[in-house]
């Protein structure tokens, strides 16, 4: 005789089949997948914009400015960490040129010259209005 069976017989943890328990992890697994790869293609990515006055402001050695006349400073600060995520030195580097250029053209100025080095996504820029 063949003993009765019960459900809690067949599937012993939690009462549920173990193929929806895999389709439960599954989709576990699918949530944090995509939350990784939205994270990691976040940080490759430049989130600032040239703004069309900005386009002109150009990125001079110090050394050239002794025909401008400056007037101001501006300081830049991007992202460089995303969470856990260091984002890329380059792609940080250029979204603080970008804010520096930006800012330099709502100053009123043409060219802008570093100051200071890149360091944890912030840079001082000094803001000049150079003879064209």
């Amino acid at each position: 005789m063949i003993p009765f069976r019960t459900r809690q017989d067949k599937f012993p943890v939690g009462n549920v089949s173990p193929l929806w328990q895999d389709v439960r992890m599954s989709r576990l697994n699918v949530k944090l997948w995509t939350v990784a790869l939205f994270v990691s293609a976040s940080a490759g990515c430049t989130w600032v914009e040239l703004k069309e006055d900005a386009v002109e402001v150009a990125l001079v050695p110090m050394a050239k400015t002794q025909a401008c006349k400056q007037i101001g400073t501006t300081t830049a600060n991007s992202t460089a960490k995303l969470g856990l995520i260091k984002r890329g030195d380059v792609k940080v580097a250029t979204e603080v040129l970008t804010l520096a250029k930006n800012s330099a053209a709502e100053m009123g100025g043409n060219a802008i010259a570093e100051m200071e080095p890149l360091s944890k996504g912030s840079q001082t820029f000094a803001v000049f209005r150079c003879p064209e």
